[in-house]
C-alpha cells in the first residue's frame, strides 16, 4: 500500500472524479458510507454521537455521516466550527441535506461554550483533514483541548485534527487525541511514528474507490506492507525439490550465559523454509544447541566461552551473526576477520551491531545483499543521536550510504532499502516487546536469504511473517505471556495463512 503526500491525495481525488467519472459530492457520500459502516459495526446506537465539523471537506464528511447515523436511529448532535464565513461547496451541499432532517445543529464560534457530554458519548472529529498546513491554536485549539478532556470515545475522520499528515516536528498546536482514526484509502505517514500514537489510536483504513489507475501510476517511496504483496513474493515449492534446493544457512552466535539467543535464531531459521541450517557456536554451547535444535548441524569452536575461529562461511548461502556473541576484544577480532573474508550475504544483529557502532569503518566490509536489524537504541549507536523527526531521513541515508537493507525494529518496523524505498510493517503487537524476539527475526531473515530471496524481499517477507506469527501467538497465549520461543511455534500457522491457497 502506497503512502501519498497531501498534494498527491488531492490529485488522487481529482483523478478519480474526472476519470471514473464521479462527482465530488458523490465521492464524499461514498467516503461517508464507509464511515457509517464502521460505526454501525463498532458503536452502539445507544450512545450519543457528537459530530464536530470544520468548514472544509473533512467537515462535509462529518455532516454526511451525521445524516446517515440519524436515519439509522442514532442520537446525533452536530457542531459546526465557524472559522470562515462560508464552507467548501461540498460542505455547503451536505449542510443543506442535513437541514432537511431534525438533527440538532449548533454553531460554535470564538465565544460559544460547549456543554459537557454524558459519560460514554462518542465525539466525531471532522474538523480538519489531511490538507492541514498550520498549527491549530486560539479558540479552535481550545475546542480541541476541551474535546480531549471529555470522558468520551474520540473518533477522527481521516486524520486527527491538528496532526499533519507527514512531518510534525514543528507541531506545537492542539491535536485531537483519537481513540480511533478512520482514514480514507491510504495510511498517512505520520500515523507510523511512535510520537503520534497518543493522537492516532487504532487506525482503520477505509477503501473509498480511489482510481486504481492513479494508485498504480503515481510514484511513492513510502509503503505499508500488505499480505497481498508478501504472498506475491513467495516462491513456489515444486514436487521434486530437495533440501539442497532451498539453500544452506549458517547462524554464528552464542557465548557463555547467552546461548539462548543463538538457539532461538537457529530454531527460527529451521522454520523459515531453508533446506539446511548449521550453527557455529562456542564449544561450551555445543550440547545446548544439539539438544535444543537437533535438526541443525553444529560446528563448535575450541574451549573458549565465545566465538573466536573464522570458518569458511562462503560455502553457505547466508550467514546470521550477532545473537548472544558479546562484545569482547576476542569477539571483535572474530567479527573483523569474518567481515574481511566473507562474501556471503549476512544478517547482522544484536552484539554484532554494537561492535560496528564502535568500529564504524568496518561498515564498508559488509557483503552486498546484507540486512541489518537494529532496534532504536542500536541504530542510534550506529549513526549518533538524532531528534525523533530525523529518524526516517537518518534511516534512508544509512541504507543508501552503506548499500544495505536496514530493518529498524519496533511498532511498524521500518525497512529502508538502498534504492530509497521504505516499507512500514503493520503486523505484530506489544506482546513482542520481550527478550529474544530479535533473535527469532534474525533466524528467519537468514533462512530466507539462504533460499535465494534478495535482501529487500527477504526483509519484507521475514518482518511480516514474524509479526504475523506474533499476532497468532498472542491470540492464543495472550500478549502478556508471549515469549520468543512461543512465537517460533506459531510460525507454521503464519506460513499457512500466507500460502497462495489461503
Amino acid at each position: 500500500m502506497k503512502i501519498f503526500t497531501p498534494a498527491q491525495l488531492r490529485k488522487a481525488d481529482q483523478f478519480t472524479i474526472q476519470n471514473e467519472p464521479i462527482s465530488s459530492i458523490d465521492l464524499m457520500e461514498r467516503a461517508a458510507s464507509q464511515l457509517f459502516n464502521w460505526f454501525t459495526e463498532y458503536i452502539s446506537s445507544h450512545r450519543s454521537i457528537h459530530v464536530f465539523c470544520g468548514m472544509g471537506n473533512n467537515g462535509g464528511d462529518g455532516l454526511a455521516l451525521a445524516r446517515m447515523l440519524h436515519y439509522e436511529g442514532y442520537h446525533v448532535l452536530v457542531y459546526i466550527l465557524h472559522y470562515t464565513s462560508e464552507g467548501s461547496p461540498d460542505f455547503q451541499q451536505n449542510l443543506e441535506r442535513l437541514k432537511q432532517t431534525d438533527v440538532a445543529i449548533r454553531e460554535i464560534g470564538k465565544d460559544k461554550r460547549i456543554k459537557p457530554f454524558a459519560k460514554g458519548s462518542v465525539v466525531v472529529d471532522a474538523i480538519f483533514g489531511s490538507g492541514l498546513n498550520r498549527i491549530v491554536d486560539g479558540w479552535l485549539g481550545e475546542v480541541i483541548e476541551y474535546l480531549n478532556w471529555q470522558d468520551a470515545i474520540r473518533v477522527a475522520v481521516d486524520v486527527p485534527s491538528g496532526l499533519f499528515a507527514e512531518n510534525n516536528d514543528e507541531s506545537t498546536g492542539a491535536i485531537i487525541q483519537a481513540d480511533f482514526t478512520l482514514t480514507f484509502q491510504f495510511y498517512k505517514l505520520s500515523f507510523l511514528f511512535p510520537e503520534n500514537e497518543q493522537y492516532v489510536g487504532k487506525v482503520s483504513v477505509l477503501p473509498i474507490g480511489i482510481s486504481e489507475q492513479f494508485i498504480v501510476s503515481e510514484t511513492s517511496h513510502h509503503h505499508v506492507l500488505t499480505e497481498a504483496l508478501v504472498k506475491d513474493l513467495l516462491k513456489k515449492r515444486t514436487a521434486f525439490s530437495h533440501k539442497g534446493t532451498f539453500g544452506h544457512a549458517c547462524i554464528a552466535g552464542g557465548a557463555k550465559g547467552k546461548m539462548g539467543a543463538a538457539v532461538l535464531a537457529t530454531k527460527s531459521c529451521l522454520r523459515s523454509g531453508v533446506g539446511l541450517t548449521t550453527a557455529h557456536v562456542p564449544q561450551q554451547g555445543l550440547m545446548i544447541m544439539q539438544i535444543s535444535a537437533p535438526e541443525a548441524m553444529c560446528i563448535p569452536d575450541d574451549e573458549s566461552d565465545e566465538l573466536n575461529y573464522v570458518y569458511d562461511y562462503n560455502k553457505y548461502n547466508a550467514l546470521g551473526v550477532g545473537p548472544g556473541i558479546g562484545t569482547s576484544d576476542v569477539v571483535q577480532h572474530w567479527l573483523w576477520n569474518t567481515l574481511k573474508v566473507t562474501d556471503t550475504p549476512m544478517v547482522i544483529d544484536a552484539d554484532a551491531l554494537n561492535i560496528l557502532a564502535i568500529e564504524s569503518d568496518w561498515l564498508e566490509l559488509i557483503p552486498e545483499g546484507s540486512i541489518l536489524t537494529p532496534h532504536l537504541g542500536e541504530f542510534k549507536r550506529l549513526v549518533g543521536a538524532f531528534e525523533p523527526y530525523e529518524r526516517l531521513d537518518k534511516l534512508k541515508e544509512f541504507a543508501q550510504t552503506n548499500n544495505v537493507v536496514v530493518v529498524l525494529k519496533g511498532k511498524h518496523s521500518t525497512i529502508a532499502c538502498p534504492d530509497g524505498e521504505v516499507m512500514f510493517n503493520d503486523t505484530g503487537n506489544p506482546g513482542m516487546a520481550t527478550g529474544g524476539m530479535g533473535d527469532v527475526l534474525t533466524g528467519l531473515l537468514t533462512g530466507l536469504l539462504a533460499q535465494g530471496y534478495n535482501s529487500k524481499h527477504a526483509a519484507y517477507i521475514g518482518v511480516y511473517l514474524h509479526g504475523m506469527a506474533g499476532d497468532i501467538a498472542a491470540s492464543f497465549d495472550s500478549q502478556q505471556a508471549l515469549t520468543a520461543g512461543t512465537l517460533i511455534e506459531y510460525l507454521g500457522d503464519a506460513w499457512i495463512d500466507l500460502s497462495p491457497e489461503a
